[in-house]
């Protein structure tokens, strides 16, 4: 059965495990990749096309070495929750809603990357004592951090958009 037709046939208590059992299954079919985005030489940005797996860390700038995992599940659940609240019924209204969508989650974009790569900074530092807990804590940043933060940009909101559509 189409998973549109599923999320509004369902009650709101069997949206979870609609949701899990999906992601469990294209998790399960897709390729994992070590990093999207820039490069290593910072100049190239690698593309990628399909369900983005977990895992798979994005660097989304090419002035910083910070990046980001897709593991954050909450966006999975709040967009079918809005499907079956917006009673979405077709592909080309999901497709029509979905900008909509990625802005309530994530907020307008206000200042850009100087303050995402601050943000993600400020985040490591606030919680670390040493460099080493540092770069721990970067490498643990998912996606999900950025929501109602205003400095979500286009890597972000192609990479959710991606994942949702997958």
């Amino acid at each position: 059965m189409d998973l549109l037709k599923r999320i509004n046939e369902c009650s709101y208590e069997e949206i979870n495990g609609i949701i899990d059992s999906e992601l469990e299954r294209i998790t399960n079919e897709c390729k994992r990749e070590d990093i999207l985005g820039f490069g290593e030489n910072m100049n190239r940005v690698t593309i990628h096309k399909g369900f983005i797996h977990p895992d798979t860390r994005i660097r989304y700038s090419n002035y910083s070495m910070n990046s980001y995992s897709m593991k954050s599940k909450d966006f999975y659940y709040e967009f079918a929750k809005y499907i079956k609240d917006n009673h979405i019924s077709n592909k080309d209204s999901l497709v029509r809603n979905l900008e909509s969508f990625i802005n309530s989650y994530f907020g307008i974009i206000s200042d850009g990357i100087d303050r995402r790569d601050n943000y993600f900074d400020n985040l490591a530092w606030n919680s670390t004592d040493s460099d080493e807990e540092y770069f721990k804590a970067i490498e643990s940043f998912e996606i999900g951090n950025l929501k109602h933060q205003n400095i979500a940009m286009c890597t972000d909101r192609s990479a959710m958009a991606e994942n949702l559509l997958s």
